[in-house]
Formats: structure tokens, sequence, C-alpha cells
């Protein structure tokens, strides 16, 4: 809401003078009565005050500029051309922003907006202006006017729901891309007020491909993210509509997809630095900012881009982009234990995780293959990993990270790790790797969760330390496994 608490003087008054006086005196002895009630209107006690009268007043001012600028660009019903001079826009721009004003915290007023003709004169004036090759000469006059609708929204389903009838979308997406700031700042704006507990219209912005186009492309490639900008960033991400617009930007966007990912790590709190000494899941904590569908959506592509990728991870660099972000996010919510819950539900998120894995333990030689394990090799990595920017960096920890939390108190899970041989893959990564900070930390981690409470998987690092393997790639780490008398599995320095 556009509007700031000043010091007032008599409002009654100065609206008799505006319309005793609008048409018989000239457009500066308007511009100052006006200029007077635009000061005035910045006072509550004012605007609580505003009757019908006064905005039939407003009605009969904004119409009659809007003839005299429409004559100006060549537009008039009778097909004159007049010229006029900068005084009538001026008038115009105050007349639109004392009407914005008056809205401002007062719904009596707003009702009263749209029961006059007053939105319709403005979006015919934006009509006409906007199309304009002079668009800088009349840019604050749509801002203003925009401003007047955004206000309009307000917490008011009735200016929601008129607004979005009268621009959406053809002269929404226009304005869009119409190259100004403070003019798409102003539709961002207005498309947050309409969106405002309106599921449905919220709906329609994430999946309008117009809208699409013009809204979310300019937003997500900026990068420099106004206020209007990230209340819809944040509608979008905590509203439930990562799923609706995600698959959307995932085509034919640039790979919008991406930076709508990046923008949901910064709004949960970038989980990029990985502390040495995991956390373990928070219990009875209350789930995350992201609805249960967007968890399973964003889990389930996870583990559709983990399944897709085969062979040498290094031809597919594009997939691990998201893969990646995905990873960190999923880790991220893992640590909820709402959320874990869910995930652990997801035998499939399990398996594809292994599997990628695997595929990443071949290629750099930690593993000779999915299932023997028993040696390791001496190679290096291909160059690409060693770029603390490549997509591959760090994935192998990330994938240890999420495994280790799945089998968090999860027997079925635990069983499943034993099943796949991924408790010795784990057991392997238990070396220096300085493409993975921190992988031993996450990989003891992963094995005290996989052997928590559970015999089986505990009787296969007995196993291994009783030929020694454990303990040489555990030693490597500056590290002893040891499985105690109550089960559990510890590491000791």
């Amino acid at each position: 809401v556009l509007c700031l608490e000043n010091p007032c003087m008599d409002f009654s008054v100065n609206f008799r003078k505006l319309s005793q006086q609008f048409g018989n005196v000239g457009d500066n002895e308007v511009c100052m009565i006006l200029e007077e009630l635009l000061t005035q209107s910045k006072q509550l006690e004012n605007r609580l005050t505003v009757s019908s009268s006064h905005i039939q007043t407003l009605q009969s001012v904004i119409a009659t500029l809007n003839n005299t600028i429409a004559e100006r660009c060549g537009h008039a019903d009778d097909g004159k051309a007049s010229a006029a001079d900068d005084d009538a826009v001026k008038c115009l721009q105050l007349s639109l922003q004392l009407t914005r004003n008056l809205c401002a915290g007062v719904q009596d007023s707003q009702i009263l907006i749209c029961d006059s003709s007053i939105l319709n004169v403005v979006i015919h004036l934006i009509r006409i202006v906007s199309g304009q090759a002079e668009l800088n000469t009349f840019e604050s006059v749509i801002v203003v006017g925009l401003q007047l609708l955004g206000n309009v929204c307000v917490d008011f389903r009735i200016g929601q729901d008129k607004v979005w009838t009268l621009l959406y979308p053809n002269l929404l997406c226009n304005l869009l891309r119409a190259k100004s700031a403070a003019i798409t700042e102003a539709c961002h704006m207005i498309l947050h007020n309409c969106t405002v507990r309106q599921p449905d219209k919220m709906m329609l912005v994430c999946t309008n491909e117009q809208l699409v186009d013009a809204l979310w492309s300019g937003i997500l490639t900026d990068h420099s993210y106004q206020e209007w900008e990230l209340f819809l960033l944040e509608h979008v991400i905590t509203g439930g509509y990562i799923h609706i617009l995600y698959p959307i930007l995932e085509v034919d966007h640039n790979q919008l997809h991406l930076v709508l990912l990046d923008c949901v790590l910064e709004k949960l709190g970038n989980d990029s630095s990985f502390c040495t000494e995991p956390l373990q899941p928070k219990e009875d904590t209350p789930p995350s900012q992201l609805s249960t569908g967007d968890v399973m959506f964003l889990a389930e592509r996870l583990q559709y881009s983990l399944s897709s990728v085969t062979g040498n991870a290094v031809g597919h660099v594009e997939s691990c982009k998201s893969i990646k972000r995905l990873l960190q996010l999923i880790n991220m919510l893992s640590v909820q234990s709402n959320d874990l819950k869910l995930l652990q539900q997801m035998p499939g998120l399990l398996e594809s995780a292994v599997g990628f894995l695997q595929v990443l333990c071949i290629q750099d030689g930690t593993i000779d293959s999915a299932r023997n394990v028993a040696n390791l090799r001496d190679s290096s990595a291909p160059e690409i990993l060693h770029s603390s920017n490549s997509p591959l960096y760090g994935l192998k920890r990330d994938l240890i990270r999420l495994l280790g939390n799945l089998c968090y108190k999860h027997r079925k899970c635990q069983d499943k790790m034993r099943h796949l041989g991924a408790v010795t893959i784990i057991l392997n990564q238990l070396n220096i790797d300085n493409t993975n900070p921190y992988i031993q930390q996450w990989s003891v981690w992963a094995i005290r969760n996989i052997c928590d409470g559970n015999e089986e998987n505990q009787e296969i690092i007995k196993a291994l330390e009783n030929r020694g393997m454990a303990d040489k790639e555990a030693s490597l780490a500056g590290l002893k496994l040891e499985v105690g008398d109550d089960g559990k599995l510890r590491a000791k320095r």
C-alpha cells in the first residue's frame, strides 16, 4: 500500500474547490488543488471521510483528462487531434496518485472506486499511452495508474477479480515486456496483490505460457530481485506451486528451472557449505516451508534424474546441474523429521541414489564394479571433477549424506542398503577426496545410521574388520571403526 502519514488540512473544502473549478480554470490551478489534496490524503483520518461525491469528482476529472491525452495520442473518439500541454499530463498523474492514496487501508473507498468507471478509464488510458513511441513521456502516468489498480486489490476480493479481468493476460504481458523497470515493478505489485488467497489466479500465473515467458523469465533472469519479485517468489515457494512452475521452466526456458531451485535453496537457508560434523535429524520439528506436494515432487524429480544417468557421469554434466541442486534441497529437508518420514517412504529414492553413487565410484576408481569393492584403484578423477564450480564436485559426499539420513532409525532403508551392497561402497569412501570435502565424516555418519540396531549390517562391518579391509580404509582417514557391546558402530581417532 503506497501511502505515508502527513499533516492534513481541510480535505472536504479542497474537494469542493476541485469540483467547482475543474474546467473553469487552467490546468496549473487544478494541479495546485490536487497537490494539496494529495498531501492531505496521506492522513488516514482524511481518507476515512471519503464519500461517493469525492469519487465522482475524481471520476469526472480523470475521464476528462484521459480524453485530452487520447486526443494528443491521436485516439479521440471524434477523430479530432489537438495539442495538450504537459500540465494535462501532470494533472492526470496527480489525480491518479490521489485516487491511489484514497484506497490505502480504507475498504469503503475501494468499493466506491470499483463501483465507478475509474478503473475502466485507467485501463483505456494505459492501452493508449503504452503503445506510444514517446513512452517516457507517459511512463509515470502508467506507473501511478498501475499502482492504483494494485491498491484496489489489497485484501479486497471484488477488487482482485475486477483488476484481474481487466488486465489478464494480454495487457499484463504487454506491460511486462515494456522494458521499463518501474512499470514492471508495478505489474509485480498487481500480480502479488491479485493472487493473495486466490489459488486459482496463482495457478494461472504459473501455467499460462505467455505469462511465464513475460513474468518468470524476467524475474529469474534478472537476479537482482526487487521487493515485489521476492514476494512473488515466496508465494511460489511457500504456497505449494513449485511442482506447477518447475516442469514448465524445465522445457525451453534456458535452464530457468535451475535458477528456481537456487531461489528455493536461498529461501530455506542455503546449505552449500557443509559442516564437518553431520547433524542428526531433528525430532518433533515443524515441517519445512515447502508443501508436502512440493517435497514429494522434488524427491521424485531427484529420483528420476539420478536414475537417468548411466555410464560415465561426465557425459551427463547438464543433468548433474539439476541433480546437485536437488540433492542439496532434499538433504536440507531430510533434517526435518516430518519431511524425512516422507522421504523414507520412497524406496526408489534410496535405490536411485545408490545406483548413481556406484556410477561415480566406478568412474573415479574407488570401486571396480557395482558388486566388487574389495580393492581400491589409484586413479585420478577426470579434470572436470577438480573444479569446485563443476556440477560433479561434491556429488558423492551429497549422495552419502542423503543415504545416511534416509537410514536414520529406519530398518527398511538399512536393510535395503545391505541388499544393494552399498555398505561396503560407503566404507570405501573413508579416504581423503579433494573433490568431495568432508566425505569421510559423512561416510562415518552414514555407516553409523546403517548399522544402528541392525545386527545383519553390523556383521558386515565385523567381517570386513576380520579381513582388515575396513580398518585399513578407516585408518587412511585417521579413524578406527568398532562395533561395541551394545551393537552400535563407533568411529574413534
